[in-house]
């Protein structure tokens, strides 16, 4: 059996299955926190008015 060397579409092909997009990742984390911090911020404004 002879071994192949790898071609251009096969390194893609391993290249995208490795792909994780951590720049977006964070991102969603970040705005989820905000959005978190922001809520508790005015729940515990309208708790402190009562």
């Amino acid at each position: 059996m002879e071994t192949q060397t790898p071609t251009d579409e096969t390194v893609e092909e391993i290249d995208d299955a490795s792909f994780v997009p951590r720049g977006a990742t964070a991102f969603f984390v970040l705005l989820i926190l905000f959005f978190a911090t922001l809520w508790f911020s005015m729940y515990f404004e309208v708790l402190s008015r009562q």
